[in-house]
């Protein structure tokens, strides 16, 4: 893609939902800490974050960018289920990550806020059993680093 190529938010977002299974690959392949935790939670969890750091991408400060988040959510709503989620839990995971993110104080638009927010979230969710870091954490990177960066070189209409 070209830098600054417009692409409808629809497709970015169905786009990224193609990448979920490699996602959920990549946990499994890495984790020891997550066979408790079922697919659909996993996709749930990957839908909701992609949605989250993307209102970072999207701050909300113009009618547009609003409008733009609305038929995101629309999108992923409709295809969640498509893909082995719920729509009803990737909500749910969205508003917390959402609502603790609010309750913080850190700064909405920062995507490193937004990371040490969903990092929060998911360890205190699922407390790891041990000292080391939970193997969990490795998905808001994926979704942070994979899709956002590509997203940072399209312009979404």
């Amino acid at each position: 893609m070209n830098a600054g190529e417009k692409i409808p938010v629809e497709l970015v977002v169905t786009t990224f939902l193609t990448t979920v299974p490699t996602h959920l690959q990549i946990v499994r392949g890495e984790t020891t800490d997550t066979e408790a935790i079922s697919n659909a939670t996993l996709v749930n969890i990957t839908v909701a974050l992609f949605l989250f750091f993307l209102a970072g991408h999207l701050p909300d400060s113009n009618e547009e960018n609003i409008t733009k988040m609305r038929r995101a959510f629309q999108a992923a709503w409709l295809w969640v289920g498509k893909i082995g989620g719920d729509e009803n839990r990737a909500r749910e995971w969205f508003e917390l990550f959402n609502s603790s993110l609010v309750n913080s104080g850190l700064l909405i638009s920062d995507p490193l806020s937004r990371m040490a927010i969903a990092l929060w979230v998911l360890k205190n969710k699922f407390p790891s059993s041990c000292d080391a870091e939970s193997a969990l954490e490795i998905l808001p990177h994926l979704v942070l680093f994979g899709p956002m960066k590509t997203i940072e070189s399209i312009s979404i209409t």
